[in-house]
């Protein structure tokens, strides 16, 4: 099968698949709402204890690992949420609360960010300094702890997370191109057989 001519004669049709499947992503990216992200870091601290050794061991990280996963989940917990809830009159469910905060521990360093996704940039930065303020509040209560420091409170984002235009725009192109040369040459090898 000479494939090369074929793509020449087929360019047209080629490229309009690709450059449809771009315009219609650019058309859904441009009409979405946006979804900024406020991030808040907090740093987990060595008690005294902790201190004493200098340096830090296997033991020690696999603590603050562990550590970081426990205040993920306290971040999240229903009396964490709950009173975060009411920091906004209860205008967000405790559902849509959950799904909006994301705690991520950063890979290999002792710091954890409070993530909050909304489509108000304003009220994610609300939340997410309301729910580190939360958070360091229930800590003091449940361990009578200092573990977390601020680092960094939440700034105002400039810009969406959410949709990326230029990467969706060049995923729907790059597939659309995929999907045209694949159907072309399945097309090309039915009809060398006698099946279209």
């Amino acid at each position: 099968m000479e494939l090369l001519p074929v793509l020449k004669k087929r360019m047209g049709l080629i490229l309009l698949l690709p450059l449809v499947a771009s315009v219609a992503a650019a058309i859904f990216s441009f009409a979405a709402a946006p979804v900024y992200e406020a991030r808040a870091t907090l740093l987990l601290t060595r008690t005294s204890d902790q201190n004493n050794g200098g340096g830090l061991d296997y033991n020690t990280l696999m603590m603050f690992r562990q550590l970081a996963r426990t205040y993920g989940e306290l971040a999240k917990s229903s009396p964490v949420i709950e009173k975060l809830a009411e920091q906004v009159n209860n205008e967000l469910s405790l559902d849509d609360l959950r799904e909006m905060v994301v705690v991520r521990k950063i890979k290999d360093l002792e710091l954890i960010q409070i993530c909050v996704r909304d489509r108000i940039p304003g009220r994610a930065v609300f939340l997410a300094n309301k729910l580190t303020v939360l958070l360091l509040e229930e800590e003091a209560r449940l361990w009578q702890t200092n573990n977390l420091q601020v680092v960094s409170p939440a700034f105002q984002p400039s810009e969406p997370v959410w949709p990326n235009i230029l990467r969706n725009v060049l995923l729907a192109g790059f597939a659309g191109l995929a999907t045209s040369i694949l159907g072309l040459i399945a097309w090309q090898r039915f009809a060398e057989v006698g099946m279209v």
